[in-house]
């Protein structure tokens, strides 16, 4: 079978693009999207332009564009169906959703919407309303039973929209080679001697990285072998070393910049920790890649994270506290050793046996087979 994917959002989406290639495995991807990055990784994937950003303040200028560009967008689809003898269409930004939904369903496509969990519609927006309507043709596809929830809030039709959970972009297995061996070379050498937490940051989104910190250095008295490791980019060390430095917690602060291969720190981490207020399919994954390697996934809003973390057994919620609240917790964490152990184990089994990639893939391809 054919599909059509269409991406407006202009932003280096790794996990989304890990699972439609992974997709492409089963089905033939015509790929357009306004993002480099997206349509470069699918062979004969092309830019197209959907327009100005959608929602809120940006319908002003999106609206008008769609009047103008609306007839080329009908008369294009149309040839590519036709010519491409497309079955389906796949769409991931608002943009395209409003813009090609209607036109393919007129088309017979089946149509589905990917529901990104940090997209946030606003509540008082033409785009939004229209989308509501327009969900009745279209199968949402969203990667948490909370951004469901929040879509059936705005008016999307319950019976057309499913939950698809994340899963870590790949099953990772350890070699004893040259490269591993490189790989622990550029640890700190104290390392493996530490109480060892670790964040992978992104300060667009630096949610509660402050507050834990300031926690590292509370439990400094308590844990005087702990540590943080903190992976990220590189533009950022400035800023990660003036908070350290102010806290006087520098000398307990690593940071190894933006990584590639996550799992050769992930491997020798106690507790990883996700920030973010508002959890993108990056963040999702990223917790569920440390899960997979016996690291309990520290999270702050338990309810984007629920569907796979269950406090006290396959990880850990601390709520939105302050600083002592954080600090209480670590201590309590690091003192039991079972627990810890315990945690690791149940959520390196919720992994294995649900929430990978395979099982991913083949709930989303049943979906596709389901509609045909």
């Amino acid at each position: 079978m054919k599909i059509l994917v269409a991406n407006s959002l202009a932003r280096k989406n790794k996990p989304l693009v890990a699972l439609l290639r992974s997709l492409a495995g089963h089905f033939d991807l015509v790929v357009r999207s306004s993002d480099v990055f997206f349509f470069s990784s699918f062979p004969g994937g092309k830019k197209m332009n959907f327009g100005p950003s959608a929602g809120g303040w940006g319908d002003l200028l999106f609206f008008p564009w769609v009047l103008i560009s609306w007839p080329f967008y009908f008369i294009w689809l149309l040839i590519a169906v036709f010519r491409g003898r497309l079955k389906s269409l796949i769409c991931v930004g608002a943009n395209e959703k409003v813009i090609l939904t209607l036109p393919a369903r007129l088309f017979r496509l089946r149509v589905f919407w990917l529901e990104m969990p940090d997209a946030a519609y606003s509540r008082f927006s033409v785009s939004t309303w229209l989308l509501s309507w327009l969900s009745r043709l279209a199968v949402a596809v969203c990667f948490t039973s909370s951004s469901l929830s929040e879509r059936v809030s705005l008016g999307f039709g319950r019976d057309n929209v499913a939950v698809l959970p994340p899963a870590p972009e790949a099953d990772y297995a350890r070699q004893d080679d040259i490269f591993s061996k490189l790989a622990v070379s550029d640890k700190p050498k104290v390392f493996f001697k530490k109480f060892s937490i670790g964040t992978v940051v992104d300060f667009s989104d630096c949610g509660h990285f402050e507050t834990l910190l300031k926690a590292v250095k509370n439990c400094s008295n308590v844990i005087p072998n702990i540590q943080l490791v903190v992976i990220g980019s590189s533009s950022q060390r400035r800023n990660i070393n003036w908070l350290s430095k102010r806290l006087g917690i520098e000398s307990r602060v690593w940071f190894v910049g933006e990584q590639g291969d996550l799992v050769r720190w992930f491997d020798d981490l106690d507790l990883y920790f996700s920030l973010s207020d508002r959890p993108n399919l990056f963040d999702l994954e990223t917790a569920l890649l440390a899960m997979s390697r016996g690291v309990p996934a520290v999270v702050f809003d338990g309810e984007r994270f629920s569907d796979f973390i269950a406090d006290g057994q396959t990880g850990f919620v601390v709520g939105s506290g302050t600083e002592e609240t954080l600090t209480k917790r670590l201590i309590d964490i690091e003192s039991d050793k079972s627990l810890l152990k315990k945690v690791g184990d149940g959520g390196r089994l919720l992994v294995e046996q649900r929430l990978n990639r395979r099982n991913q893939v083949e709930m989303l391809t049943n979906l596709f087979k389901s509609m045909i």
